[in-house]
């Protein structure tokens, strides 16, 4: 083999290296364009799941306040200031946990999955807040059947002391008039 046909060699090697270079590099580049735009399908798709998931724990709480209100006006329970107070601070931290949520998710390259789990945790602690909200409730409408109870046993006592004032009289009347 003489230098030219091996000078001849290396170029239809090196061309054909060169080829697989390219063919690779433009498979690499098509590959990367497919996860970005995949990558953007998704987070459209998460992104437009916690918008709904938000709006959902935003209405969640809307419906538990107005659930709770509406107990305790038909049962004529009032909540004590404290309480009312707890649970709105409670209310706003969860909203604010959402919000902050939603920002950090509208960042690109942040993990969706992460937020997604701190959504879902949100929405428990929505969930637990409605629980104890309703407890709360339950306790406040035993008390004041309990009070109601103490009540009507205090006004039978009465009566029934009246009722025997009023026997004893009669008697001493009785007595005094007819002895």
């Amino acid at each position: 083999m003489g230098a030219t046909e091996i000078n001849d060699v290396k170029k239809q090697w090196q061309a054909t290296h060169d080829q697989e270079i390219q063919a690779r590099m433009k498979q690499e580049v098509d590959e990367r364009d497919a996860m970005k735009k995949s990558g953007a399908e998704q987070y459209e798709q998460i992104k437009a799941q916690l918008v709904r998931t938000r709006t959902e724990l935003h209405e969640q709480a809307r419906k538990q306040q107005e659930k709770l209100s509406e107990e305790i006006q038909r049962n004529d329970v009032s909540e004590s200031d404290n309480d009312r107070a707890t649970t709105w601070v409670k209310v706003a931290d969860i909203v604010d946990k959402v919000n902050s949520f939603m920002n950090d998710a509208s960042i690109p390259g942040t993990n969706d999955q992460e937020y997604m789990n701190k959504l879902l945790q949100a929405k428990k602690a929505v969930k637990q807040t409605a629980v104890k909200q309703t407890a709360v409730k339950q306790t406040a409408v035993k008390q004041k059947a309990v009070k109601q109870k103490a009540v009507k046993q205090k006004a039978v006592k009465q009566k029934a002391v009246k009722q025997k004032a009023v026997k004893q009289k009669a008697v001493v009347v009785d007595v005094c008039c007819f002895g």
